[in-house]
């Protein structure tokens, strides 16, 4: 009975040892006793129960990521709401002295026409102090009504202003994230396909590659779920070089024939020149170098493994034949870290323009969406006149493995939207 109390106790103690492990970083001190791994490199465990040796701390961020500015930046939104209080202040507290001074004229006039009523006047000068005091009380009563409108207008501005600036603000900054995630899901799921479709460099098989092109062509119909989306393009290589050089492979764009250099689209050979291209060697470059850093040593080992492969190819006992199968089985989970990987390094959506969902609002937006509002005059030009971009690419970049290269990225996907619905929608 002893024993058994013992084992329990040990089991448990083991059990907790475990779930310490899986659910705490591990840092761990490797002396340099003959083994691979440099004196006092520090090891980290992650959830998954992976062991990395190494520094880890710094995560890297490709350079298009977008990022919240941690800078401090003058509102001008909250400068106008103040600018707005401040007025409605100053002008309820001269509403407030006008009213003040309207009553106490207005008891003046009660003390002149008591005066005139109890006093020894002759009947026609009383006739003309009275037409007098009435056309005075009349326009008293004009200024005491125009003060009181002027004192319930500034109140309902003072309180109402602010809470339309904030509303609109509010909902302007939820529509527009609402798109930047509906794309992120389209991106997301165009990218899988073009990884799956995209012709690789050993397709001898022109059929395939035919098949290939034609469901390639038929992604981009996919922005039908977007309605602010306008067209799709997804740019690779050409499969006689490999090398991503910003080949039209499907898109609809209703321009694309003033931005590829042959007269029509020839998928695969049809290259693309647009706002991007500027930026797609040092895009390429980043997602290579990092690439190669991350999965390298896997790539390597596979390349291996396949070589030891094709060298027990011809043998047939029974070692050789198990030996082929966990070469297999090697082979198969080092590419799924490596695909891994690469998902992880191509998970960045970048924009151009920079798509920034809290960006404040420039003055000259504000002004020019505050004029038909107060003016009563809209020409149906608002977001034109307040200078904010209505048009974005964002773009996401393809990336996997193919035989023995060290090349990962392989193509880059283009979704252009437009906010003009969203900021029309603000405004109605």
């Amino acid at each position: 009975m002893d024993k058994g109390c013992r084992c329990n106790k040990g089991s448990l103690l083991l059990f907790a040892v475990a779930l310490s492990l899986l659910t705490t970083p591990l840092s761990l001190s490797a002396e340099s006793a003959g083994q691979n791994i440099e004196p006092a490199a520090k090891m980290v465990a992650d959830e998954a129960g992976t062991v990395k040796a190494g520094d880890y701390s710094q995560v890297w961020t490709p350079s298009w990521k977008i990022q919240s500015e941690r800078r401090f930046v003058v509102d001008p939104v909250l400068l106008i709401i103040l600018g707005i209080i401040l007025f409605c202040l100053i002008a309820l507290i001269a509403v407030i002295r006008g009213i003040v001074a309207a009553l106490a004229e207005g008891l003046s006039i009660r003390a002149a026409v008591h005066a005139l009523i109890t006093g020894d006047i002759m009947p026609r000068e009383q006739k003309k102090r009275m037409r007098r005091l009435r056309r005075w009380g009349v326009g008293l009563r004009i200024k005491l009504a125009s003060f009181t409108i002027a004192l319930v207008l500034l109140v309902v501005i003072m309180i109402a202003a602010p809470l339309y600036i904030r509303m609109t603000r509010t909902q302007r900054e939820t529509l527009l994230q609402g798109l930047w995630d509906r794309s992120t899901v389209l991106l997301e799921g165009l990218s899988t396909n073009v990884r799956a479709y995209l012709p690789r460099a050993d397709t001898s098989d022109l059929r395939s590659v035919d098949l290939n092109s034609e469901e390639l062509a038929a992604l981009p119909a996919q922005i039908t779920a977007i309605p602010e989306a306008r067209y799709v393009t997804i740019t690779a290589y050409n499969p006689k070089t490999t090398i991503f050089d910003d080949e039209v492979w499907a898109s609809n764009d209703p321009a694309l024939l003033s931005k590829i250099d042959t007269a029509e689209l020839q998928p695969g050979i049809s290259r693309l020149t647009d706002i991007l291209t500027p930026r797609l060697e040092n895009i390429a470059w980043e997602l290579n170098d990092r690439a190669r850093t991350e999965v390298g040593d896997l790539s390597a080992t596979i390349a291996a493994l396949t070589r030891e492969a094709r060298e027990l190819a011809p043998m047939t006992d029974t070692a050789s034949t198990l030996r082929r199968r966990d070469i297999q089985v090697s082979i198969r989970a080092l590419e799924t870290r490596i695909s891994e990987r690469l998902f992880a390094i191509s998970r960045e959506i970048g924009s151009e323009p920079v798509y920034r969902i809290d960006e404040p609002v420039r003055v000259i937006s504000v002004i020019a969406r505050l004029l038909p509002i107060l003016t009563g005059w809209d020409d149906g030009d608002s977001n034109q006149r307040s200078g904010e971009n209505l048009t974005y690419i964002f773009f996401k970049p393809v990336m996997y493995r193919q035989g023995t290269e060290d090349v990962y990225f392989r193509g880059l996907i283009r979704l252009e939207v437009s906010t003009d619905s969203i900021l029309r929608e603000i405004e109605q």
